[in-house]
C-alpha cells in the first residue's frame, strides 16, 4: 500500500500539487485499521459482476505517469489484477 501512495505522491508532486506524505500515510492506514471488516465497494462491484472505478484509480494514476516519464509499478500492477477480475478469459 505505501508504494502505491508514493507512486500517486510522486505523480502528484510532477503536476505541482503538494500532498502532506506523512499526513497522507497515516490517514490511509488508520482507515484501513478502520475499515478492516469493511467490503469496499470496488469488491462489491466485483462480486456483483459490475465494472469497478479502478480505471479512474489506480490506473488514472498510471496514464499520468506515463505521460510524466514516472514509473508507477505498484499502481499498474494493481490496475492490472483488477482487470483481470473484470474481463476474464473465456473458457477453454
Amino acid at each position: 500500500m505505501q508504494e502505491t501512495i508514493e507512486e500517486a505522491l510522486a505523480v502528484a508532486q510532477a503536476l505541482g500539487v503538494t500532498l502532506d506524505k506523512p499526513a497522507l500515510m497515516e490517514a490511509t492506514f488508520k482507515l484501513g485499521e478502520t475499515m478492516g471488516q469493511a467490503m469496499s465497494s470496488m469488491a462489491q462491484d466485483i462480486l456483483r459482476g459490475k465494472r469497478t472505478e479502478i480505471d479512474s484509480l489506480n490506473g488514472y494514476v498510471v496514464r499520468r505517469g506515463v505521460e510524466l516519464g514516472i514509473a508507477t509499478p505498484a499502481n499498474q500492477t494493481l490496475h492490472a489484477m483488477v482487470k483481470l477480475i473484470e474481463d476474464p478469459l473465456p473458457a477453454g
